[in-house]
């Protein structure tokens, strides 16, 4: 059976998943997205959360381009800038390096008091093999959760912070030179789930590199909360897995997933553009 999405005519979109995520061809990413194809693209955003465009073969200015069709860019304060711009940052893994970024399950600044909304990412280097990227459906993962544990989540919050970006900046040496050293820690309060207007689904809103506990809590209480609920996000179930092309841009969505950059490529070297969207005030699930 052909797994192509009938239910879209300007765009080819191909499931990569029963979980998440899809193939997105028929677009000329150089190009401005004519209005149908547009809204075509948001409804397959809104389905599947994680696109993947191939052969693009686009430029940084392009990228930038590219990205602004899908809404306002952000500056990123938290990793060198590409040039002189802070709206683009490349995320790089050395050869000599034995850890990579995004090495566990996360989303990109979840605690911004208006967390990213979308992140674009173009690979620039790619290892020979490896360096895939995961990603989980957080509504998904919490539409699995039993009644009564969904009642109880909503009715938390959680304290997120940028904590571990401020230690690897400090600390680690394989993030020496390209993490600042002197931003200021930052925390911000959240629902633990939060509800998508776009689709009527509630999200878990949890990350393992920014949830410090929940709040009101102490940390050892929310601990064990905590560790069934990043142990339940990674079921298989709920995730889906990407190959890296070059010439391949990925959209997805950073408020109702999370992602996770595989480090199987040792002695290899990995550079990947990202760019990230601003995001709105996050709505509470009722």
């Amino acid at each position: 059976m052909d797994p192509i999405d009938i239910n879209f005519k300007t765009v080819r979109v191909t499931p990569n998943s029963g979980a998440l995520g899809a193939w997105v061809e028929g677009i000329d990413g150089k190009s401005t997205f004519p209005p149908d194809t547009f809204r075509e693209l948001h409804r397959a955003f809104i389905r599947y959360k994680v696109l993947f465009f191939p052969d693009q073969h686009l430029s940084s200015q392009e990228f930038l381009v590219f990205a602004r069709q899908w809404g306002s860019v952000q500056q990123n304060p938290y990793f060198q800038p590409l040039g002189n711009s802070s709206e683009i940052t490349e995320i790089i893994k050395r050869p000599e390096d034995s850890r990579n970024i995004g090495r566990s399950w996360h989303m990109d600044f979840g605690f911004d008091e208006k967390p990213t909304n979308i992140n674009l990412l173009m690979p620039r280097k790619l290892p020979r093999r490896g360096g895939d990227t995961l990603f989980c459906d957080l509504s998904k993962a919490f539409k699995a959760l039993s009644p009564g544990l969904q009642q109880t989540l909503k009715a938390l919050k959680v304290v997120n912070s940028n904590r571990d970006i401020v230690h690897a900046a400090r600390y680690e040496k394989e993030f020496n030179g390209r993490l600042p050293q002197n931003n200021a820690e930052v925390r911000n309060i959240h629902p633990a789930v939060i509800h998508n207007p776009d689709n009527g689904e509630d999200s878990l809103f949890i990350s393992a590199t920014a949830t410090e506990r929940f709040d009101q809590w102490t940390a050892e209480e929310s601990k064990p909360l905590l560790s069934y609920l990043y142990a339940h996000v990674a079921r298989p179930d709920f995730c889906c897995r990407f190959s890296w092309q070059e010439g391949m841009v990925g959209v997805w969505s950073n408020l109702y997933t999370l992602h996770y950059a595989v480090n199987d490529y040792p002695d290899e070297e990995r550079v990947m553009q990202r760019i990230a969207l601003t995001g709105e005030r996050l709505i509470a699930a009722c």
